[in-house]
């Protein structure tokens, strides 16, 4: 079969530090996607409507996207009882109630990954009637994203003094590795190409040394500024997602008294965008970095 006409490849994420669980097409693989996947499109849409005054039709006030579900038809299989209710066992596992999201993975063969966070909905409950013969059970799972937009891997950009590469900051909790877009110069312009369909809420870090880093898009006039002067190897995260700004000692709102009056933690909408970031006391140790997920409406 040629990649063009390939089902696509899906992978369970569990919470934690479990191994992912693949759905292959295979049929030779412990679990196999069979056809009727669904809900890898658009998610579902809730419009509030105002009725028109002149008596016919509605004016759109707002969209909200609803939570999407996924449904992901499965075939578990093994050279005997054990091996399937091995399998399966591990399949509720890793979407325990009780633990949080797992991660979905999606993607065409030859495509960049898309990832959605679900919870587990129905189709694990046990049926050992028909559709179980010993060395296989076929299940009906669907899960729930109540985020219902899929997201790519982490894009990162880095900043540093000239005539330096700059370093990659990599969270050690991340599981998958960062695109890293070629390192961009403290004082210049930088352009950023977006290929997302919503705007992206970033995460800045700074590294010291550095003193008073200033953050600008130029589209908008948007920027924040850090009045602050960092050592070697203090560090300040500002996440524009969840609004905070925080290093590894407060996590309470202590460090906005250092974020310059009139600062935004702006977003980034698709397309271009300029960047311009200034510092001043930066060395080959310090670092200033981006980092970024694109969002998309569908999974494939």
């Amino acid at each position: 079969m040629s990649q063009r006409n390939a089902p696509p490849l899906v992978r369970l994420y569990p919470v934690g530090a479990a191994e992912p669980i693949s759905f292959t097409s295979t049929g030779l693989d412990a679990f196999t996607l069979l056809e009727g996947i669904e809900g890898l499109g658009l998610p579902p849409v809730d419009h509030r409507l105002t009725e028109r005054s002149g008596g016919y039709g509605s004016i759109l006030r707002s969209t909200h996207l609803k939570e999407r579900e996924i449904f992901v038809p499965l075939k578990i299989m093994g050279a005997n009882q054990e091996e399937v209710l091995t399998a399966w066992r591990r399949l509720l596992d890793a979407l325990h109630p009780s633990r949080g999201s797992a991660r979905l993975e999606v993607r065409l063969p030859g495509a960049a990954p898309r990832f959605i966070d679900v919870l587990y909905k129905e189709g694990l409950k046990g049926e050992f009637g028909q559709k179980y013969r010993k060395t296989h059970l076929s299940v009906g799972l669907t899960l729930l994203a109540p985020h219902p937009l899929f997201y790519g891997e982490d894009h990162l950009l880095s900043w540093s003094p000239k005539s330096s590469e700059g370093k990659h900051f990599v969270s050690d909790s991340q599981p998958f590795f960062p695109v890293i877009l070629t390192p961009s110069t403290v004082g210049e312009l930088t352009e950023i190409t977006i290929e997302s369909d919503q705007n992206v809420t970033p995460v800045w870090r700074i590294t010291g040394p550095v003193t008073d880093v200033k953050v600008t898009h130029q589209e908008s006039g948007a920027f924040f500024q850090v009045r602050e002067t960092f050592k070697p190897g203090e560090w300040m995260v500002l996440d524009v997602a969840t609004y905070d700004v925080f290093d590894s000692v407060h996590t309470r709102g202590e460090l906005w008294d250092k974020v310059a009056d009139g600062s935004t933690l702006f977003q980034l909408p698709p397309g271009k965008n300029t960047i311009r970031v200034e510092a001043t006391n930066m060395t080959d140790a310090s670092g200033i970095q981006l980092v970024y997920k694109p969002t998309y409406l569908r999974g494939i």
